[in-house]
């Protein structure tokens, strides 16, 4: 665990991100993830101060116990950010993708269908709007064709 090493570069910064866009992206909730990080912080707490420290350890692992708070808190905000960096770069990518499609049709262009993400397009999160946009374009598109052939 590289939050025990006292090391806080960018190796450590790039684990922690990555730990968060995996939570991001297989949607742990984030009552799961707290109560992970307090279940752990509980037990190292309850090990560290179990610990024989005679008549003057007290004060030492208080601040030991001061300083582990710190860590987790630290690691918890830093996953966080990964897991908020990630769900954000996935809302940029999908804006863009609508975006682009609007534009389209704004140029009148009716034949280009938002993909799937399973395609490389639209996330999965958002299949929703993407169906809906690409009905959107197959409705248009059938109004259109239907009034050329009775013009």
């Amino acid at each position: 665990m590289k939050l025990f090493t006292g090391t806080f570069d960018d190796s450590y910064m790039a684990s922690a991100a990555k730990v968060g866009a995996l939570h991001y992206q297989i949607q742990l909730p984030f009552h799961l993830f707290l109560g992970g990080y307090s279940t752990v912080g509980d037990r190292l707490l309850e090990v560290l101060l179990g610990q024989r420290a005679g008549w003057r350890g007290g004060a030492r692992r208080m601040a030991q116990a001061r300083l582990l708070q710190r860590l987790i808190m630290f690691d918890c905000e830093r996953v966080i950010d990964g897991y908020i960096n990630a769900q954000l770069k996935e809302r940029e990518r999908a804006l863009t993708i609508m975006t682009e499609g609007i534009k389209r049709l704004e140029q009148g262009d009716l034949t280009q269908q938002i993909a799937s993400a399973k395609e490389g397009g639209l996330p999965e999160r958002f299949d929703g709007v993407r169906l809906s946009y690409n009905h959107l374009l197959d409705h248009w598109s059938g109004i259109l064709a239907d009034a050329t052939t009775r013009a």
